[in-house]
């Protein structure tokens, strides 16, 4: 099974076992110094050369299990298994909320891939998708904006977990105060997290999309998430021209990956690009 941390969360690849825990949100190194190696200038974090294969045939259907968590309240991860794996081990989940698999170039979901999902008490909903899968996800709730998730698509593992921190409408309207910007109702709205082979969130990541955009900080990392001038793993855009973008992540010239997603007006994109 393989776990991945979505945007505005943090993941930690510390140690096995170990524990980490911050008022309000947790917070998660960041790969700030990568030794460049001789030959393809990019170290084993970056290609992961030392990681055992994926699977090259995937299998026929996926469980996607997805953890959504109220990331304004205290939450904290487990590393386990030798730092390569992590759990949400404390947190307050986000039920009743409704999430479908939505196929790629369907941007509305107008056919979803799956029947809807409603997360339970500890805000967990599973889907099964096409082991093949690669579109995105769509979340519901009464006290957060229309949003779509797009994960890095499944390895080739039967079960992946997703653990997704949406933005609540209030914590919107603060961060879009803090950009000192105006929301534009006829735009949309995008954040990217980029990671490391370790799901480590990577610093000196420089990250762009082919459209137009009002404002577009990188941000830090932590409950405040506020914005720096320093490439670091994470970017908000706001007020995005809707349509279909292209994100290109990359570390000192070198292309890491890239993601295409679906910008809708007043609506929020988390987008995941994972080095594998």
């Amino acid at each position: 099974m393989r776990t991945n941390l979505s945007l505005f969360l943090c993941v930690a690849c510390l140690g096995c076992g170990q524990l980490l825990e911050s008022p309000g949100a947790s917070f998660v190194p960041r790969r700030e110094n990568v030794e460049d190696t001789p030959d393809a200038g990019l170290p084993a974090s970056l290609t992961c050369s030392d990681r055992p294969p994926s699977q090259s045939t995937p299998p026929d259907s996926v469980d996607a299990e997805l953890v959504l968590f109220d990331r304004s309240h205290p939450y904290m991860f487990r590393v386990l298994e030798g730092g390569h794996r992590v759990e949400l081990a404390d947190y307050t989940g986000l039920s009743g909320a409704t999430l479908r698999a939505c196929a790629l170039f369907d941007p509305t979901c107008s056919m979803p891939v799956t029947a809807s999902s409603t997360t339970d008490d500890h805000g967990i909903a599973h889907l099964t998708v096409p082991g093949a899968f690669d579109g995105f996800y769509q979340l519901e709730r009464n006290d957060t904006p229309p949003s779509e998730y797009y994960p890095q698509p499944p390895t080739g593992e039967t079960r992946t977990t997703y653990y997704v921190g949406p933005i609540n409408k209030q914590s919107q309207t603060a961060i879009f105060s803090v950009f000192q910007v105006m929301v534009n109702p006829e735009r949309g709205h995008l954040i990217v997290g980029v990671y490391d082979c370790d799901d480590v969130p990577l610093g000196e990541t420089e990250i762009e999309i082919d459209r137009d955009w009002d404002v577009a900080p990188y941000l830090g990392i932590g409950p405040t998430a506020l914005p720096t001038e320093t490439p670091n793993g994470y970017r908000a855009f706001v007020n995005i021209a809707a349509g279909e973008t292209t994100v290109v992540a990359s570390w000192r010239g070198h292309v890491l990956g890239t993601r295409l997603v679906h910008i809708r007006a007043g609506h929020m994109v988390l987008a995941d690009i994972r080095v594998r």
